[in-house]
């Protein structure tokens, strides 16, 4: 409910002589009370200061008579509603007890009696504060009548001087405003106040003066308005039209996008499928170059150049070879089929098969290496062995390939990531050529190198490229920090999950650490290989890289005898990833100890 002006003017002032005399009234009181409250405690104290003084003499010789007169004096005070003398070894020597005489709160008081230095009896005296209460009680009543009445005279006079200073002169302005509202403006409005509601009713009629120029103003705005909006009505008309004809330009630029995108996955999808069958047979040839090259290496009558002859054809084709690998992985990643193959790995052992391979790099040009693992790391974990190693040893193999001089380094530790998750991070920094700041970005690109010409020769372009797409699917992403000639630093983090299930890294050479391990010997054992005749009708397809006829006499050997199903499997594995020198040592070893 909203209350009217002078209601409200009331009731506030009613508020605020009410808040201060109500809280001085109590501030008062409190004071009042206070003071009575210490002089009944002085009284008090002074009785019985005055009792244990006279009752030495009757308690040290047990003379009750002695003591009876000033005992009776103290106690015929009407405030005193019990009063008690106790001999410390006797007990109660004079007590008094009035019960009428208690009316309102009692204040006990406690005294020794001492006799020359020692204590032997007690006084205790409890007086009434009824007195006290209704001497308060007295003094409420009359500060309240005496608030009550200056609240009503106060309210009186209050009433009275806003009816005939306020509320009178605000109806007559309430009125002529009215009139204002009702654009009745030619009759003047005369005021002769000087107070602050008789300049206000001088800018009431200021407003009437200034209404009556406007509204003859308003008439003649409002024709030139009906013009100005016949205008704009035909400017919305020709803009409309306008529209209009950006939005069929948009539609037709929209499908000729639209079309241009479809041709653009069309030709890419046709790349990625075009890359991936031509490195397949590329493969196939270059499968059975390099299997040659190591047969013909095994011939003892060679002669040196010869020697050298097939370690370069074995270098070239397997350069050729991490070329082929590194576009299929390009064009699967482009393509969106690359997918991850989670499995157990043996932590330290997976690290050091990768720390002994750049340490071999490393020393081969004079660089010391540092492989700085954090204790807390755990034993095994779940990750694509495979990819993560490609990662390492492309960083690593820069590192090595861009510094003449220094060290390289690989640090790693890790760091709880939630979940029962750990976060890895690993570190590889070098003293190389280092990298320009304007360069960081553009080296991860497909086909980008940096550094000089003779640095460039034997790339791709394509190994950070890859490795930044693959660690981006393990969750993280590689970031490096270089300045030219201070060497650089890649870092990258991913996330783990930390297994009981340990597997131990294959311990490969430099030369094996492709993409695929041998099988180990343990494995070998559990293998059922078929007879000699079959076994070398398939080396001579090993021999040839002939990687699809591999996969289909695997798929007749299974048929053909369920012992011989884990061997056809392992060749049916190896086949699929084209791991032509893995299939070369799977079937040499198991031609070496069959019996002829």
């Amino acid at each position: 409910m909203q209350l009217k002006l002078g209601a409200s003017i009331v009731l506030a002032v009613v508020i605020g002589l009410v808040i201060p005399v109500t809280v001085t009234s109590m501030l008062t009181l409190d004071q009042r009370q206070e003071a009575l409250t210490q002089a009944l405690h002085e009284d008090n104290h002074r009785v019985a200061d005055i009792l244990a003084l006279g009752m030495q003499q009757p308690l040290w010789h047990l003379s009750e008579d002695a003591g009876r007169p000033l005992f009776d004096s103290v106690f015929s005070d009407e405030r005193v509603s019990s009063l008690v003398v106790r001999d410390k070894e006797f007990g109660v020597f004079l007590s008094a007890y009035n019960a009428g005489r208690r009316h309102g709160r009692q204040y006990r008081v406690d005294r020794d009696v001492v006799y020359h230095g020692a204590v032997i009896g007690y006084v205790t005296i409890e007086m009434d504060g009824g007195m006290l209460d209704a001497q308060i009680s007295r003094d409420r009543n009359v500060f309240a009548l005496t608030v009550l009445g200056q609240l009503l005279l106060s309210l009186v006079l209050i009433v009275v001087l806003l009816q005939i200073r306020l509320l009178a002169p605000l109806q007559r302005l309430m009125r002529e405003s009215q009139r204002l509202a009702r654009r009745e403006l030619s009759e003047p409005f005369v005021w002769h106040r000087r107070d602050e509601l008789g300049k206000l009713g001088s800018s009431l009629e200021s407003t009437r003066q200034a209404l009556q120029g406007l509204f003859d103003e308003i008439e003649s705005k409002n024709r030139e308005l009906e013009q100005d909006i016949a205008r704009r009505m035909q400017v919305e008309h020709e803009l409309k039209q306008h529209r209009e004809q950006l939005e069929e330009l948009v539609r037709a630029r929209t499908a000729e996008l639209t079309v241009a995108k479809e041709k653009a996955e069309v030709a890419n999808h046709a790349k990625s499928t075009f890359l991936a069958s031509m490195s397949h047979e590329l493969r196939t040839p270059l499968n059975a170059v390099l299997g040659y090259a190591q047969v013909l290496k095994r011939d003892t009558n060679l002669t040196p150049r010869q020697v050298a002859s097939l370690e370069t054809v074995q270098r070239s084709g397997e350069h050729l070879l991490m070329l082929i690998n590194d576009l299929l992985d390009l064009s699967r990643i482009e393509a969106g089929k690359f997918e991850l193959y989670l499995t157990a790995v043996d932590l330290s052992s997976f690290m050091q098969v990768v720390v002994d391979i750049i340490r071999v790099k490393a020393e081969q040009k004079g660089l010391a290496f540092a492989y700085e693992p954090d204790a807390g790391l755990p034993q095994a974990v779940l990750v694509d062995e495979k990819r993560l190693r490609q990662v390492l040893l492309n960083l690593l193999g820069n590192a090595v390939k861009f510094t003449d001089r220094g060290e390289i380094g690989l640090r790693l530790h890790s760091s709880p990531a939630g979940e029962g998750r750990l976060r890895v991070a690993f570190e590889v920094r070098d003293t190389g050529i280092g990298v320009a700041e304007d360069q960081a970005e553009r080296i991860f690109r497909p086909f980008e190198q940096a550094g000089d010409m003779q640095r460039r020769f034997g790339g791709t372009g394509l190994g950070l490229s890859i490795s930044r797409q693959l660690v981006r699917m393990m969750g993280g992403d590689i970031s490096v920090a270089s300045r030219p000639g201070q060497g650089s630093v890649f870092r990258f983090e991913i996330d783990v999950e930390p297994t009981r299930e340990a597997v131990t890294a294959a311990t490969e050479r430099p030369a094996a650490a492709s993409a695929a391990d041998s099988p180990a010997p343990e494995d070998l054992a559990v293998l059922v290989p078929p007879p000699r005749e079959a076994m070398d009708a398939l080396y001579q397809l090993v021999l040839a890289g002939d990687m699809r006829n591999i996969r289909a006499y695997a798929a007749q050997l299974a048929l053909h005898n369920e012992q011989y199903r884990p061997f056809a499997a392992r060749l049916q594995a190896l086949a699929e990833a084209y791991q032509s020198k893995a299939l070369v040592r799977l079937v040499e070893h198991y031609l070496e100890h069959s019996q002829p």
